[in-house]
């Protein structure tokens, strides 16, 4: 379905099981790693809970977001702390929507279908957070293309003494957190 607006879209937000991973197979965001996690690893991911953003009338899917427990880890003089966090290990909006406006008003921070849909996620973290873990914070690791997009939703630059992961696949990737 084509869409003008990202208001026309209705979405559920569900999490990826057995009665829907059969879904994903169509999906991109157009970066391939991203697609693969998605059709290949996400379901067997022990260490995450994928939550799939599906259209209500058709079931396709619109996004996806992987999320995990995390933890900041701060070095003040000779001591750590760490601080608990929410991780997002991914966040990935269908190829053809991905920039769509939200609604046809003319902005110049123009509010985007996937600005809504990280609100709607960022939702979810916090409800986990006050109901089950207790984190402090949001955290990801932007790719530097998303990067705007995220600091337009108010996540911001680990500070000078909070210390980055050390994985290969996130070597190119912009540090990024969110106090809740």
């Amino acid at each position: 379905m084509k869409y003008s607006c990202g208001k026309e879209i209705n979405y559920k937000i569900n999490k990826l099981s057995s009665s829907n991973v059969d879904l994903v197979s169509t999906f991109s965001c157009g970066n391939e790693s991203i697609d693969k996690y998605l059709r290949v690893d996400a379901f067997n991911d022990s260490k995450a809970v994928t939550y799939l953003f599906m259209e209500d009338e058709t079931n396709r899917i619109l996004g996806f977001s992987s999320i995990s427990c995390s933890g900041i880890v701060c070095k003040y003089e000779e001591s750590l702390v760490i601080h608990p966090s929410i991780s997002i290990n991914y966040f990935a909006i269908l190829k053809e929507i991905q920039h769509l406006p939200f609604d046809d008003k003319p902005s110049k921070d123009r509010y985007c279908i996937s600005d809504k849909m990280f609100i709607d996620l960022l939702k979810i973290c916090n409800k986990i957070s006050e109901e089950h873990i207790g984190a402090a914070n949001i955290t990801l690791y932007s790719v530097p293309s998303a990067y705007s997009f995220y600091k337009r939703n108010l996540m911001q630059d680990y500070t000078k003494y909070m210390t980055r992961e050390s994985h290969s696949y996130i070597k190119d990737c912009i540090p990024m957190f969110m106090p809740l």
